[in-house]
């Protein structure tokens, strides 16, 4: 929190100055294309998992039905 303050503090005091801002937004840009590239199989294999999950509980509660 304490380095977000910092950037956002040293970004208000140099408003005037269009190069560091295009640099910061390009940055923050450029970080979001990784974290997109990174999420993106993470959530596929997640989301499958779930299904492949669901769906042995239903095998699972369809021969037990007791159980739940």
């Amino acid at each position: 929190n304490l380095l977000i303050l910092r950037v956002l503090t040293l970004l208000v005091s140099n408003l005037e100055n269009k190069p560091l801002i295009s640099k910061f937004v390009n940055l923050i840009n450029r970080v979001n294309q990784v974290q997109n590239k990174v999420l993106k199989p993470i959530n596929y294999i997640t989301d499958k998992y779930n299904k492949i999950t669901s769906k042995v509980e239903d095998i699972y509660q369809w021969l037990n039905p007791f159980t739940y």
